[in-house]
């Protein structure tokens, strides 16, 4: 049975500055932006990119010139062995001949369970292809912060993030630095009863909570 993304998390993906998609375990499009869909028509990319319900993964040898080494590096994402993973490659785009897209993955927090999670795929295009200019290899680009942070400091009170420049940056900052995600701010049930206790009957009663 396909999954569905909350209002709000879809309300998240529209306000990533890139082309955004959001695909589960299998690759299957669960949600993308506006701007994806901008990009599919202004590329011509193949249609079934713009549609939820189609599969990714399967469509990367309709407009990925290396769709087999991209397909592993999302798939190392999918499978958790890294938590971001970062590549250019190139794309095959007819009005526009060959461009360089600049890939990013990274999962969709928080996951409703391990079963139930989702991440993003964004991209940009980061200009034409240019002859004799080497593109590294997907591979190279690669990056985990299990690989780069074997242990996070975190202060015991203020909560901030101690990275490997010894600077310390909020949990908001460290995460954006890592994961090149926006935020949207939200609040949680047990914040609006203690910041606004005026408005806790009215949760109770709309969340159905006792």
């Amino acid at each position: 049975m396909s999954q569905s993304l909350s209002p709000s998390a879809t309300q998240s993906i529209d306000t990533v500055p890139h082309n955004a998609l959001v695909i589960d375990r299998h690759g299957t499009i669960l949600s993308l932006n506006n701007r994806w869909r901008a990009c599919c028509k202004e590329y011509s990319l193949p249609s079934q990119l713009a549609k939820v319900g189609s599969n990714y993964l399967e469509l990367l040898p309709e407009w990925v010139v290396e769709p087999t080494l991209l397909h592993s590096v999302l798939k190392s994402t999918l499978d958790s062995e890294r938590l971001v993973a970062s590549s250019d490659c190139t794309i095959l785009c007819i009005p526009k001949g060959r461009r360089v897209f600049r890939f990013e993955a990274f999962p969709l927090l928080p996951a409703p369970s391990p079963e139930k999670a989702m991440w993003v795929v964004a991209n940009q295009d980061a200009g034409p292809v240019v002859e004799g200019r080497h593109i590294q290899p997907l591979t190279a680009h690669l990056s985990t912060m299990k690989q780069t942070f074997k242990f996070i400091p975190i202060c015991a009170s203020c909560k901030s993030i101690r990275n490997n420049q010894e600077e310390w940056l909020t949990i908001e900052r460290f995460l954006q630095m890592q994961l090149h995600v926006q935020f949207t701010h939200d609040i949680c049930p047990e914040c609006i009863r203690q910041l606004y206790p005026q408005y806790a009957g009215a949760f109770k009663e709309t969340s159905g909570q006792p």
